[in-house]
């Protein structure tokens, strides 16, 4: 029996990790881009105080932060710094750790669960439907969705020390839970229905979750002076408070469908009142969550963990289900990986129930379900996680939105498809004229192209809109500069450093101005700041560079010249420079291993070829 058992466990995990294998080559996909690829911060494991004081997305990122959410997960930057560190820019090693959570949180839920019932074969079952149902594909093949991951992790292991009164160590882990995702707030309302359910006395219990509460004050506390400091305003809670509660049964019927039928999911899944199944949603929402309550306070005195199992799922969704507005387009959303955790308790009391009222006949009933969900996750895997640009195509045949335009649009503009990028930016602000990033997208492209004048206008429109977000008068700044207007420029550029701190664009530009009118020493001063916002600016500590060249002063140029290849050491440009200044310097030698190193990334630059040739003729001069 307990060889079979040891078995039954290697096949458990096996299984998972084949059923989630070719979500390994899978590439950084939404906002992985934004979270990681132009996070400079998690690049260093140096930053990491930083990710203690600042909000999730807003740190580093090189992307548009204007109505970013207001998270604050600490501990999710940290597990991709530390990605970082191992993989650099692989998104496999990426893959490999959301998939290593995952196998440990089904290892743990494994345990949790014999813990509660002492039963084997329905530990296994629930682990084994977790690990393989089609709903978690979202979450363990989508890097970013790391926080429902380590929320998971965290609070699992929480509960089971709870259990065995390790009570330090639960309160512990709970903490870190919440430095993983929002919803980790919940928790100890799960503790008390826990602990309330089975008997126990109800002030007692109160008393024992004290250090709970307390913690969770705590971390409000520090969440809102943080956001304070970034000037984050907190989301409307009573806003289209109707409508929202409409939704809510709609959302709550949308995630028990998915769970059980898990047929056509896609990420983007929004709930709108227009639309023409909405009332049916709504009804069969109504009629889920009444029945759920319902089968909740029945069983609460005959099988307490079946009730406690119902109320588990009912607490887990009420974060997502429309009581803090998650809007898309003016519609809501109720995306899939909301349900990683909540679901847990859901296939704790439809699988209980189910295998007391089978007796021998639920492994029959089981097997199957794996095998079919175990497909389905596969099949979702391969069409949904693997290319961003699938991904985009994937969720449009279920509903165009203006996010998934303009990511689109990112994805044609980095090929230099300018015309195709342009019409899907243009399709996005169609969709959704107030959607900020798509008319800031576009305004940027037209600017790329050259055609200022529509780019200007749109940047002043966004501007009515948004008059304090400091990047569009850095690229208002920017359209003057190249105009020649440097006047104008310099007032734009004065306004952006004015209305951010987090940005060193517009420090930077500024010098840049000011050493064109001639404050080569001003410009300096603000070439310093911009490096101090952001020390791995590569534009900044090339303007400094040259502002020392311009002053003869090549040893000084040299030092950010290096400084920059510290950074970039493919920078064909930087490897130029250095080559020039050793070249200044009479250095030939040196100046000849750079050329010959810039000449390797860029063959087709025809000065490198004439400095080049330049320097291995004095060469050739001296040696005879």
């Amino acid at each position: 029996m307990f060889k079979n058992k040891i078995f039954l466990n290697i096949l458990l995990i096996f299984a998972c990790f084949l059923v989630y294998f070719n979500s390994l080559k899978g590439e950084f996909i939404w906002d992985d881009k934004i979270s990681i690829l132009e996070n400079d911060y998690i690049h260093s494991l140096k930053y990491l105080p930083k990710f203690f004081s600042s909000p999730f997305f807003s740190l580093g990122s090189k992307g548009i932060r204007k109505g970013q959410s207001d998270y604050f997960r600490p501990l999710v930057l940290l597990s991709f710094s530390w990605d970082y560190f191992l993989w650099k820019d692989n998104p496999g090693g990426f893959h490999l750790t959301n998939l290593i959570f995952h196998l440990l949180n089904i290892l743990l839920l494994f345990v949790l669960i014999f813990k509660l019932f002492k039963d084997y074969l329905l530990s296994w079952g629930v682990a084994f439907v977790y690990g393989v149902i089609p709903v978690n594909s979202s979450t363990v093949s989508y890097i970013s969705n790391r926080p429902n991951l380590l929320l998971v992790f965290f609070l699992l292991l929480s509960f089971i020390f709870y259990l065995k009164k390790g009570y330090l160590v639960s309160l512990l882990f709970f903490s870190l839970g919440l430095l993983s995702k929002e919803v980790a707030l919940v928790f100890p309302f799960l503790l008390f229905l826990y602990d309330y359910l089975a008997g126990r006395n109800f002030k007692r219990v109160l008393l024992k979750l004290i250090p709970f509460f307390l913690l969770i004050l705590f971390y409000l506390l520090l969440r809102s002076k943080i956001f304070s400091l970034w000037g984050i305003e907190e989301v409307c809670v009573f806003c289209k408070m109707g409508e929202r509660v409409l939704v809510f049964f709609a959302s709550f019927f949308n995630y028990i469908r998915v769970l059980l039928f898990p047929v056509g999911l896609h990420f983007e899944r929004l709930i709108s009142v227009e639309d023409s199944f909405f009332a049916l949603e709504f009804l069969g929402g109504v009629f889920l969550f009444f029945y759920l309550l319902y089968l909740g306070f029945y069983f609460h005195k005959k099988k307490f963990l079946y009730s406690w199992g119902v109320f588990w799922f009912i607490l887990g969704v009420l974060p997502t289900s429309q009581i803090v507005p998650l809007m898309v387009d003016d519609k809501y959303l109720a995306s899939e990986h909301f349900l990683y955790f909540p679901q847990i308790g859901l296939l704790i009391f439809v699988l209980a129930y189910l295998k007391e009222k089978l007796g021998r006949a639920f492994l029959k009933l089981l097997l199957p379900v794996i095998f079919i969900f175990s497909l389905l996750t596969v099949y979702y895997n391969q069409v949904q996680w693997q290319r961003e640009e699938d991904f985009i195509r994937y969720n449009l045949k279920f509903r165009k939105t203006s996010r998934l335009y303009n990511n689109l649009g990112r994805i044609y503009e980095r090929r230099k498809d300018l015309k195709k990028a342009q019409e899907f930016y243009q399709e996005a602000v169609k969709i959704n004229p107030h959607y900020f990033k798509a008319r800031y997208n576009l305004a940027t492209l037209l600017a790329k192209k050259g055609d200022f004048l529509s780019a200007e206008a749109e940047y002043l429109k966004l501007l009515r809109i948004y008059p304090e977000f400091s990047g569009i008068y850095n690229n208002l700044g920017v359209i003057k500069l190249r105009e020649g207007k440097l006047s104008e420029a310099k007032e734009y550029f004065e306004k952006a450093v004015r209305l951010s701190t987090q940005d060193s664009n517009p420090y930077c530009n500024l010098g840049l101005v000011l050493e064109k009118q001639g404050k080569i020493y001003q410009a300096r001063r603000y070439y310093f700041q911009g490096l101090e916002v952001n020390p791995q600016d590569l534009d900044c500590l090339n303007q400094l560079a040259f502002s020392y060249v311009k002053e003869k002063n090549l040893d000084k140029a040299l030092i950010y010249f290096e400084k920059v290849l510290s950074l970039d050491e493919d920078n064909s440009s930087a490897l130029q420079n250095v080559g020039n200044i050793y070249f200044m310097k009479k250095d030939y030698s040196k100046a000849l291993n750079y050329y010959q190193r810039a000449l390797k990334l860029d063959p087709a630059n025809k000065s490198l070829r004439d400095n080049l040739k330049i320097v291995k003729e004095i060469l050739k001069k001296w040696r005879n």
